[in-house]
Order: structure tokens, then sequence, then C-alpha cells
């Protein structure tokens, strides 16, 4: 049984650490969105094997999604001010510059970043990780964690912050409602507003990164 626990605990540490190292070390920050989208085919593969039940995350409660949308709310709310006040040179600057560029991120970011990482960090996470934790605020605080130090790999300090905060949320979202749909649709959002107002600069080495050095 020890060695059971010992085998997912490395496998968190390889997640949360070498990873990371890697993408560093070889600057793969470009490959982000292929690399997210390859360990949530990983976890398809291993939900499956498992007779995850996708159905059952459309299964939503209409009190639910009104919770959310609050929630989502207020803390773009929260963002909005917090970029004019103390980021104005960013503010709403990347549809500015490439309206084009921003509509597609718009349209993509949902499908092929926020719900590959809810695949991967929530489900996933909670399907082959929540037996070795008890306590189910230390669950939640240890995947805000882990999903934090990934997002190191933008090398900013304020990233990571960022990550850690949504972690928390997206995290709680998933162990209460256990859908895989609720948390995409929350971290699509907030994500996509985070582009929208000019803290997406933080998140990107590529294209969005290159519009904002045009200011």
């Amino acid at each position: 049984m020890k060695k059971f626990y010992y085998i997912k605990i490395f496998e968190l540490l390889i997640i949360t650490f070498f990873t990371p190292f890697i993408i560093i070390f070889f600057n793969l920050q470009k490959l982000i969105v292929p690399i997210v989208i390859f360990a949530a085919l990983i976890a398809f593969v291993y939900l499956r094997k498992k007779n995850y039940k996708f159905h059952s995350c459309l299964k939503i409660k209409q009190k639910e999604i009104k919770k959310i949308f609050y929630r989502i709310i207020l803390i773009c709310t929260i963002l909005f001010f917090f970029t004019y006040l103390f980021l104005p040179k960013n503010f709403i600057i990347f549809p500015c510059l490439d309206l084009k560029l921003w509509i597609l991120t718009m349209i993509f970011y949902p499908i092929f970043s926020a719900f590959p990482q809810e695949l991967f960090f929530r489900s996933f996470f909670y399907e082959r990780y929540s037996i070795i934790f008890n306590n189910k605020k230390f669950l939640i605080l240890i995947n805000a964690l882990i999903f934090a130090i990934v997002h190191s790999v933008y090398l900013n300090f304020f990233v990571v912050i960022l990550a850690f905060c949504g972690g928390i949320i997206f995290a709680r979202n998933y162990y209460y409602n256990k859908s895989i749909f609720l948390v995409t649709m929350e971290h699509a959002l907030i994500g996509n507003f985070i582009f929208s107002i000019g803290l997406g600069y933080y998140f990107f080495h590529g294209n969005i990164k290159y519009i904002y050095s045009l200011m």
C-alpha cells in the first residue's frame, strides 16, 4: 500500500517540477499548447479506462451556473480595475492592436487551452490522486499549488500568483460540481477576459507578446 502512495507522489513531483524544468531549460514555451493537448489526451485515455462518466458532467443545475456567473463577474470586475489602475499601459491593448488575433484567441483558447488544462489538472488529477489526500481543503490547495508551479514556465511570478488564485477557484468548482463543463466554462471566460484587458501579456512568449512589443 505504501508503494502505491509513493508512486503517485513521485508522479506528482514529475508533473510539478520536472516538466516545467524541461520546458524552461529547452525554451519550449511556444509549444505549451501542443504539450497541454498531449497531456489532455493521456488524461482522456486514462479516464476512459477508468470508466469516467463524461456524460454526467453535462448534468448541470441552474443554481450552480448562476453561482459561477456571479463569481466570474466579481473576479472580472476586480481584474478590470486592477489592470486599469496599476497596468494602464497594457489595458485593453490586445484587441486594439490586433482585433483578428484577439477574436481567434477568444474562439480557440477555450477549446485548445482551457478544456485540455481542466481535463488534465482537474478530471485526471482528482480521479488518480485524490485518494492520497484525506482532507478536501488540502486536496484543493495542492491541486492549485501544482497548477501554479506548472505556470512557472512563463518565468513570471505574477503569472504564478494568478494561476494559484485561479487554481483554487477551479479546484473548488470541480470538487463540488464534478463537472468538466462547468470548470472549463469558468476557466475559459476568466481566461478570455484576462487576455482582453491586457494581462495576457504575461502568459505569452509568442505572437501575443510580439503584439505588446509594438507599443
